[in-house]
């Protein structure tokens, strides 16, 4: 098991603090650095808050105001954006911005467990420097699916392990580094993408939408016109895993989110993601999860 897909019940507070007042209480689990929260306007750049979050089912969040500036992205699940009028239905690899005199609000949506990243940034350059990642507020951008993304968001929150200087120096390297990357990673219109990356993106997105009735890979190559090899070697190039692992990471995390949030037994949670066999589904489940899905539907 890929341990950046285990999370946390930590957060990593100074001791004898609380969490701000900014964060959502509407978090199952959650794992957060906490840098320079009271940053001056005309300072240099700072790291305020970043974070992993697994929000419950009933995650919704509205800012009418801010003190920071803020991007986010989508790992799994889907989540509502609401703003002035506006909707959109952000999918796993979105990512958006936003900024103190911001309003806006945010819901999860049914199906997959929301799990998202953040980071919120003060300082005179924020804007500039978020401008300058091809980033604006209601306009969400598409990251091609990378394991940067992750590893970035990752070691922002690792910086609450150092000690408070060098981790706030590190976490704003990082965070310039981000913003850099989302420059060059959603630079592109879909139309420019090579055809390789289009036939990848066609693939990807045909094991998102039916991975509950894909039993192996032989399917998607049926089902999208490749070869097993060629697949192999697109999801290399472009993605974060295997196209198997793909699969079974998704239908784990719907599994998990129906044990968890809708009660289901390990054997309905098996049968609705594919899995006809409950003891296999439970053997595979642990493997990823590290606990049975019976332990887990119990939240132990």
């Amino acid at each position: 098991m890929d341990p950046r897909d285990v999370l946390l019940d930590i957060c990593d507070m100074p001791p004898e603090s609380s969490p701000p007042g900014f964060l959502s209480t509407l978090v199952s689990r959650r794992q957060y650095y906490f840098g320079q929260l009271d940053p001056s306007p005309s300072s240099t750049l700072t790291v305020a808050c970043a974070g992993r979050e697994e929000c419950t089912p009933e995650y919704v969040l509205t800012r009418t105001a801010f003190r920071y500036h803020a991007i986010e992205y989508i790992h799994s699940g889907q989540l509502l954006f609401s703003s002035g009028g506006t909707t959109r239905t952000l999918n796993p690899g979105s990512v958006f911005t936003y900024a103190p005199e911001d309003h806006f609000r945010l819901e999860a949506l049914p199906g997959e467990p929301l799990i998202k990243y953040f980071v919120d940034v003060g300082g005179r350059p924020a804007a500039s420097l978020i401008r300058k990642s091809g980033l604006s507020f209601a306009v969400p951008g598409t990251l091609l699916p990378a394991r940067w993304v992750h590893d970035v968001f990752e070691q922002l929150i690792h910086c609450g392990s150092l000690p408070e200087q060098d981790g706030q120096a590190l976490a704003c390297d990082l965070s310039r580094l981000l913003m850099d990357r989302i420059r060059l990673d959603t630079c592109q219109s879909q139309e420019n993408r090579p055809e390789r990356y289009q036939t990848f993106q066609r693939c990807l997105m045909y094991i998102h939408d039916h991975f509950r009735e894909i039993h192996d890979v032989h399917t998607v190559c049926n089902a999208c016109h490749v070869d097993r090899a060629y697949l192999s070697r697109l999801f290399q190039q472009y993605g974060e895993d295997s196209p198997f692992r793909v699969l079974v990471q998704r239908k784990v995390e719907y599994a998990a989110g129906l044990l968890r949030y809708q009660q289901m037994s390990v054997k309905q949670a098996a049968a609705e993601v594919g899995y006809e066999d409950p003891y296999h589904f439970s053997r595979v489940f642990k493997r990823w999860k590290g606990v049975p899905p019976s332990q887990f539907r119990e939240g132990r």
